[in-house]
C-alpha cells in the first residue's frame, strides 16, 4: 500500500501523469482517532499523523465557529511502522 504521486503536466490541469507510489505511506481518516495513535489493517502496524494539527469540524474554514488556525478535522497520513 502507498500513496500515488502525480504530476500536472498542463496548465489547464486536466492532463496528470503517474509518478509512481510512496510505499510505506496511506492516507486514513482519523475523525475517531488521536493523532499517534496505531492502527491495524492487513496485520500490519500504521501510525496516523494530521496533515495539520487536529480540531473540530467546527473550527474549519465556513464552519460554525471558524478558527483562524490551521486544521484538519478527517484526514491524516499513516506511515507504516517498521517493527
Amino acid at each position: 500500500m502507498g500513496i500515488p504521486m502525480f504530476f500536472q503536466e498542463t496548465t489547464g490541469g486536466v492532463s496528470h501523469c503517474c509518478l509512481g507510489v510512496i510505499p510505506g505511506v496511506a492516507v486514513a481518516n482519523i475523525e475517531n482517532h488521536v493523532p499517534a495513535t496505531e492502527l491495524q489493517y492487513s496485520g500490519d502496524t500504521w501510525m496516523i499523523f494530521p496533515w495539520k494539527r487536529k480540531g473540530l469540524l467546527a473550527n474549519l474554514t465556513g464552519g460554525a465557529d471558524p478558527q483562524p488556525e490551521c486544521n484538519t478535522a478527517y484526514f491524516a497520513y499513516a506511515y507504516k511502522k517498521n517493527v
